[in-house]
């Protein structure tokens, strides 16, 4: 196997490990992936928008940190800019002349792109692909999964989801003593997933469970 090869799919392993390991923050960690994919976007751009997203909270660190995580498993590439947010050419600089110090006092801030680990990462945990694979595991619940998503469109608490599964789908609390039927469990899961969030206080489907209940017809 050649080593660009080895390369890309140690950086899909350390992709992979970053998210699975960082629940609460992992939305904003993909969210960062699908809005570097393609161009480079600058530091302060990137600031600016992640603190404004519903899913990013106390628990989440600085943005720049969410930055150099991705930069360290593969998954971003950075590069140094001007501030004018133009690329800073460090080997033509030194080339022309230039020293180190020289390079250091006009660089600004960063920017970064997605790599193509970082687009295989963003792929294999978007929600649609983590919600198919809960349903998989429970198919007798499909239905019932999407219900409780649509529910929670106009957001709701712990305790208005159990009220909402047993007296409007149904399940009874023997039912909800067993795996996915737990309120507790299926919110759990589907916020594993991407498809809801908590905000404010209650649990709210994200943009993406929209956009997933719309295909469904929901």
């Amino acid at each position: 196997m050649a080593k660009a090869e080895i390369d890309l799919l140690d950086s899909i392993s350390a992709g992979a490990k970053l998210l699975k390991t960082n629940p609460t923050c992992r939305e904003i960690l993909r969210w960062t992936l699908g809005r570097c994919e393609g161009s480079w976007v600058e530091l302060s751009t990137l600031e600016a928008e992640i603190v404004e997203l519903p899913e990013y909270n106390e628990a989440c660190p600085e943005p720049f940190f969410v930055m150099q995580w991705l930069v360290d498993a593969g998954c971003l590439e950075s590069i140094d800019v001007d501030e004018s947010g133009s690329p800073v050419d460090r080997a033509a600089m030194i080339e022309s002349g230039a020293t180190d110090d020289d390079i250091d006092d006009i660089i600004a801030s960063y920017a970064y792109r997605t790599t193509e680990a970082g687009s295989a990462i963003d792929a294999s945990f978007a929600p649609s692909a983590r919600l198919a694979a809960l349903v998989s595991e429970h198919p007798e619940a499909r239905e019932a999964i999407l219900e409780v998503i649509a529910f929670l469109t106009s957001g709701h608490t712990l305790g208005e989801i159990a009220v909402y599964m047993k007296d409007s789908l149904g399940i009874d609390q023997t039912d909800m003593a067993k795996g996915w039927a737990n309120p507790i469990s299926i919110v759990n899961k589907l916020s594993d997933a991407g498809v809801i969030t908590f905000v404010n206080h209650v649990w709210e489907t994200t943009d993406e469970g929209r956009r997933l209940l719309q295909e469904e017809g929901k």
